[in-house]
């Protein structure tokens, strides 16, 4: 230990004498590590960061939601159920299911007790029609689809032959989430409702939401938007905020063929339940990513977007019906989060956002610049100048961290702030190697 000791003392001797100068091999090799894994990484997270910004994924908005993710605990998940027509090879009828089976199941499960039942399926036109039965009035609700073509929007209902208006009374909702996918290959975001024209259309799990928390009238909501949240603007984005107790629906899935056995045996209660009812034997047509999570740690971000590697959620993929869920649970636990792609529309409460975070940046650079004034009137050192850069691009990056975290829970803004951060990285080194040529010059 003494010898150690001693051959320490001796080498930061060495090193402040000069012994050690640049040209040495302990140098090169540090140079060489800088070169081949410090700068690219570097590089890479400026690129990446970037790049999310500008693709609706910025990095400070993301890991806020993370955040808030993290203590969201939905109060609604009790109340609801899953079930599925699963890939079971006992039940002795061919995949996929037909009507029959699905609206003999809604009838089940609307005579145990089901409150409502949420339709996972856009039908299409057929010349095969099945009679529905009539308990089923008023309610299930089906999945519609909306197209749309530039600044128009054009709703394809459910066909009519097959739900009549006395019987489905409107209750449908736009099922696609194909048009959400994000640049992981994940569902982050969904747009609750669109309007044109006077018209409200309105997504599955909000009309979900209307008929089963509103005990709604569907006419009202699509001609005058009665019963949608005040929070929830239209034609606009919000994320899908997961909750960390998500995963009970995994647990408790129940599979279609089996549901029956279930009920016999008192498994389950359906009592003023909302059952949501889902296709997933098809694993590569109807899962997907589901979150902001799903964008994965920071390497993984720099593989997909260099095309090394695809995305891979952390709890892999779900079926889509998880996404309608989610939006679901959002609406009732109110836990609606403007997406970066559509918050624009808040206009002046945003612009005030951005110049708080602005003069906070250019206070701080002010406060860098006169501490390093300070520091060379004393005679600083330049790894006391390179410290000081580091410490303050570090503290602007928390700053900007917990602004985007205070603004999200608060007000339910998303902030891009990105762009800024490495702003002012940029100005703190340009100050910094300007003071540090004043440290080698000897100049104040």
């Amino acid at each position: 230990m003494r010898k150690w000791i001693i051959s320490t003392l001796l080498l930061v001797r060495s090193k402040k004498s000069g012994c050690m100068d640049e040209n040495s091999y302990t140098n090169r090799l540090i140079r060489f590590l800088f070169i081949m894994f410090v700068y690219p990484l570097l590089a890479a997270f400026v690129v990446v960061s970037v790049l999310d910004s500008f693709s609706d994924n910025d990095i400070f908005a993301v890991y806020a939601l993370r955040d808030l993710e993290r203590s969201y605990v939905s109060r609604g998940i009790d109340n609801i159920e899953l079930v599925t027509f699963d890939r079971s090879y006992t039940h002795g009828t061919p995949f996929p299911e037909s009507r029959t089976d699905i609206f003999e199941l809604c009838n089940i499960l609307v005579e145990r007790g089901a409150k409502l039942v949420v339709l996972d399926y856009l039908f299409g036109y057929s010349d095969k029609t099945v009679e529905i039965p009539k308990t089923l009035t008023d309610k299930i609700v089906v999945g519609s689809e909306v197209a749309r073509f530039g600044s128009s929007v054009e709703e394809i209902p459910p066909p009519k032959h097959l739900f009549p208006e006395a019987l489905i009374k409107k209750n449908w909702g736009d099922v696609s989430v194909f048009d959400t996918i994000d640049r992981y290959g994940a569902i982050n975001s969904l747009i609750h409702y669109y309007k044109l024209n006077g018209n409200y259309y309105p997504s599955l799990s909000l009309m979900a939401y209307h008929k089963a928390n509103n005990d709604g009238d569907s006419y009202a909501l699509r001609k005058h938007g009665t019963g949608i949240p005040k929070q929830l603007q239209d034609n606009t984005r919000y994320w899908l905020t997961v909750p960390n107790n998500l995963g009970e629906l995994k647990k408790r899935q129940l599979s279609a063929w089996e549901i029956e056995d279930a009920l016999l045996l008192h498994d389950i209660d359906l009592k003023g339940k909302v059952v949501f009812l889902a296709s997933t034997w098809d694993v590569k047509k109807d899962h997907f990513y589901l979150g902001a999570n799903s964008t994965g740690t920071f390497l993984k971000r720099v593989l997909n977007w260099s095309g090394f590697a695809k995305s891979n959620g952390i709890d892999d993929k779900v079926p889509g019906v998880w996404s309608h869920i989610v939006a679901y649970l959002n609406l009732v636990d109110k836990r609606t989060y403007l997406h970066p792609a559509d918050q624009s529309r808040e206009g002046v409460s945003l612009l005030l956002v951005y110049f708080f975070i602005f003069a906070t940046c250019v206070f701080f650079i002010a406060i860098y610049y006169q501490a390093t004034n300070y520091l060379i009137r004393k005679g600083g050192t330049l790894i006391e100048v390179k410290g000081l850069a580091i410490l303050a691009a570090g503290f602007i990056g928390m700053i900007m961290y917990f602004s985007a975290l205070t603004m999200m829970a608060l007000l339910g803004l998303s902030l891009s702030l990105t762009l800024w951060f490495l702003l002012s990285v940029v100005i703190i080194s340009f100050l910094a190697a300007r003071r540090l040529d004043n440290v080698k010059s000897n100049k104040p």
